[in-house]
């Protein structure tokens, strides 16, 4: 996500410009600091291991400009809600249930547990396997609930940054 201010757009008041452009860019750095908590939070709220997609969010302002960027691979399905936990005898059978996403799980077949990874048979042999991967960190910023609520913050706090920056600077 990013946020980009044209540099028409501020104002030629009495102040000096360049006073003007570091508050601009300070209330940039202030609003994406906190929109980089709620980010986290909409995660939380939304899946059910909320510390794997938490950590890699990074902050970026140059100028006029300020980006909020996420990278990462996809998460292994283990650091998320699965039952059983543990590997058995047996294997159930219907399978494991995995639940990545609050409210919505389900069971896939043909799964099984070692060294607590979580491994999926391929074809009706016993190999090949794979292991079973889900979201990536930019993968869970990317949903309509949690972009409109950053989208949302961002409008907000940005606006009552900038009203204080520039008042510290004596505009008004």
């Amino acid at each position: 996500m990013q946020l980009k201010i044209s540099p028409r757009s501020i104002p030629t008041l009495r102040a000096n410009s360049n006073a003007i452009i570091r508050a601009i860019s300070k209330s940039i750095r202030q609003t994406l600091k906190d929109t980089k908590t709620d980010a986290s939070s909409g995660i939380k709220q939304r899946y059910t291991n909320p510390g794997v997609g938490t950590r890699p969010l990074k902050i970026k302002v140059s100028g006029l400009t300020g980006e909020l960027s996420s990278k990462g691979a996809a998460n292994p399905l283990e650091k998320f809600k699965i039952n059983p936990r543990k590997r058995l005898k047996r294997p159930p059978k219907r399978g494991i249930f995995a639940q990545v996403v609050r409210g919505q799980g389900g069971f896939i077949s043909r799964a099984f547990i070692y060294n607590g990874a979580v491994f999926e048979r391929i074809g009706k042999r016993r190999l090949p396997i794979r292991h079973l991967k889900t979201v990536s960190a930019p993968g869970m910023l990317k949903p309509p609930p949690i972009s409109n609520l950053i989208l949302g913050k961002i409008q907000q706090r940005f606006d009552k940054h900038l009203a204080a920056n520039l008042e510290s600077v004596a505009i008004f």
